[in-house]
């Protein structure tokens, strides 16, 4: 997958990994705490069914080590003896129906701490993986993070190469407009002497011309006056 747009990354932040580590053991704890609360009422219904095994046994063997009907001992020694017999085997019928209503209800209980704990369960497996689909979403952004960070760089450095290039290039074009003021100097020094020396020889050549007239016109002016 490509990486997460901006609003994406702002809308749904990801919990911290010591944030998911901390849930994850809690929900760690709870499991425990549950099957430790299990295994206690496990053992209290194997002593109440080993209760009620012993009472049952007992119920049973009392009947017969009584005094048989038949005996010396019969008459109202005898019938009280019954009595108190019957008295006891109901009273450990009771215990024993007692007992096996704790343990139908120690059962149910279990059977509803045991649906409990498979729901837990279920909740703790499906947090752990939201909690990895979330690690993996934070390992991919930290991964789509490295290699927005790199590129980062890598253009910060061709930035502070191209600035370079370019102080390169401003102190060359510096040093350029420093000869072509010099060259101008020199040219418009050059020029200046030519004007200079153009204009004397203009001077020259008007004077020469000016000589040249008056010697013609002096010349003739002789010539005139030798014909007279």
């Amino acid at each position: 997958p490509g990486p997460p747009s901006p609003g994406t990354t702002a809308a749904a932040v990801l919990p911290s990994r010591r944030e998911l580590e901390a849930e994850n053991e809690q929900l760690h704890r709870l499991h425990e705490i549950v099957e430790v609360s299990n295994h206690s009422e496990l053992a209290a219904i194997r002593t109440l069914e080993e209760e009620v095994k012993v009472l049952e046994a007992a119920a049973r063997t009392r009947p017969s080590a009584s005094t048989p009907l038949g005996t010396p001992s019969s008459g109202a020694g005898g019938g009280a003896g019954i009595g108190a017999d019957g008295a006891m085997l109901a009273s450990l019928e009771a215990k024993a129906e007692a007992t096996e209503e704790e343990v139908r209800r120690l059962e149910q209980q279990l059977r509803e701490h045991g649906l409990e704990l498979s729901a837990r369960e279920a909740e703790v497996a499906a947090q752990q993986r939201g909690i990895h689909e979330l690690l993996a979403g934070r390992s991919r952004e930290e991964t789509w993070g490295g290699s927005v960070a790199k590129e980062a760089r890598d253009m910060t450095a061709e930035l502070k190469s191209c600035r370079r290039r370019c102080d390169s290039l401003e102190s060359e074009i510096a040093s350029e407009e420093a000869r072509c003021a010099a060259l101008r100097d020199a040219f418009e020094g050059r020029r200046a002497r030519f004007n200079t020396a153009e204009a004397a020889a203009r001077n020259a050549e008007l004077s020469t011309m000016r000589a040249t007239r008056r010697r013609i016109a002096a010349e003739a002016a002789s010539g005139r006056e030798a014909g007279l």
